[in-house]
């Protein structure tokens, strides 16, 4: 039997983005339908915040999906951390922790 390749989760960002480029909506349509700021919408197609309880309940009503498809997609990415923290988490802190003790 083949092994299967486990995918890295995508921001959940990623998917308004592509629906939107789809149905040729603009993220300043989108945030005025859901009467949420621009920047929120932006932020979060890209992958620079997360989607909040009223995001997700906003998002699903729009897209006619669940709040829950939204929330657990953004799960997915949290789960994800350690994994980064695992691989890239420690030289990070230490070349912060280098910047701060430069800098003081």
């Amino acid at each position: 039997m083949p092994q299967r390749r486990k995918l890295p989760p995508i921001h959940p960002g990623e998917l308004p983005k592509d629906e939107l480029q789809e149905i040729n909506v603009s993220l300043n349509e989108l945030a005025r339908v859901l009467r949420v700021p621009t920047n929120r919408i932006s932020a979060i197609v890209h992958g620079e915040r997360t989607i909040t309880v009223d995001t997700a309940m906003r998002l699903a009503r729009y897209f006619g999906t669940s709040p829950q498809y939204w929330l657990n997609l953004q799960m997915r990415t949290i789960w994800r951390l350690p994994i980064e923290l695992q691989s890239r988490g420690k030289c990070f802190l230490e070349t912060q922790l280098e910047r701060r003790s430069v800098h003081t």
